[in-house]
């Protein structure tokens, strides 16, 4: 059974899921997240991929909380999460997604003491976290984490996405293997959600700006030696010798780079540096 992206290496211990909760946005929509607390007053929030939802990241998210670093929050996207009877991601405007971290990031101001904020992703989340980093709605965050961060126009695409997506007309379908289908997935994204995730093709002057303007500003990226969707080959320059960027590749599939056993290490070693969380 053709596994592209590394399923079966993903294990979701529920005793350390974390509850969904729950806010209103300024649009009378609802939006949800999990969150896994500790006393650090950094707060780290964590965008998924496609097909997936907020449920993988609770492995590494628990244990970073565990460690002391910071509070985890893992959203799900809108659509995301919940029963659907379609498998497809709504319709957004260009800057929905954008405007929904920066809904999220006020609530939770709202509701918890924090001083430092990262902001990270994996995959479609990645380039999601990339777009944010490198516009205004990122005022508050001095930190960045990029897991097989996914660019605009397949720019660090492996040759036919490995298999997991394929563009259909003005979709992009993700082909899931049936063994892993819990019956929430989503399967079909409409162009408009990936444009609103996705950064400019310009976002590497945009960083270089970003970051120019504000030198404190860090982005740690990580890809994975064994992914069959991103190419780390292809990805390796696009992010190498930029102002503020460390770039690691690690011996990981794609959904492997965001699992503990590969990527904590790094993190620890960032983190004895005072490069992560201060």
């Amino acid at each position: 059974m053709s596994d592209p992206v590394g399923l079966s290496e993903l294990k979701i211990p529920l005793n350390r899921l974390a509850p969904l909760e729950k806010f209103r946005t300024r649009d009378g929509g609802e939006l949800q997240y999990r969150r896994y607390p500790c006393w650090s007053r950094h707060l780290l929030i964590l965008y998924h991929g496609v097909g997936g939802d907020s449920r993988y990241w609770a492995p590494l998210a628990s244990r970073l909380a565990e460690l002391g670093w910071a509070q985890v929050v893992t959203p799900d996207l809108r659509g995301h999460g919940v029963p659907t009877s379609s498998g497809r991601a709504p319709e957004v405007k260009s800057a929905q997604l954008e405007e929904d971290f920066d809904e999220l990031l006020i609530h939770l101001k709202f509701q918890h003491a924090v001083d430092e904020v990262l902001l990270g992703g994996h995959s479609l989340g990645g380039g999601l976290a990339l777009k944010i980093l490198c516009s205004s709605y990122a005022a508050g965050v001095r930190t960045g984490l990029l897991f097989a961060p996914l660019l605009p126009e397949g720019e660090n695409a492996a040759p036919g996405y490995g298999g997991w997506i394929s563009r259909e007309g003005e979709s992009v379908k993700v082909h899931m293997p049936p063994a892993y289908l819990m019956g929430n997935e989503i399967l079909e994204y409409p162009e408009s959600f990936i444009r609103s995730a996705l950064p400019a093709v310009d976002w590497a002057a945009a960083w270089e700006k970003r970051h120019a303007s504000h030198p404190g500003m860090k982005l740690h990226v990580f890809m994975g030696l064994q992914d069959q969707v991103l190419s780390a080959g292809r990805t390796a320059p696009c992010f190498r010798s930029r102002g503020g960027v460390s770039y690691e590749e690690l011996p990981a599939s794609h959904l492997g780079v965001v699992l503990p056993g590969a990527v904590l290490p790094s993190l620890r070693g960032l983190q004895d540096r005072g490069e992560l969380f201060r």
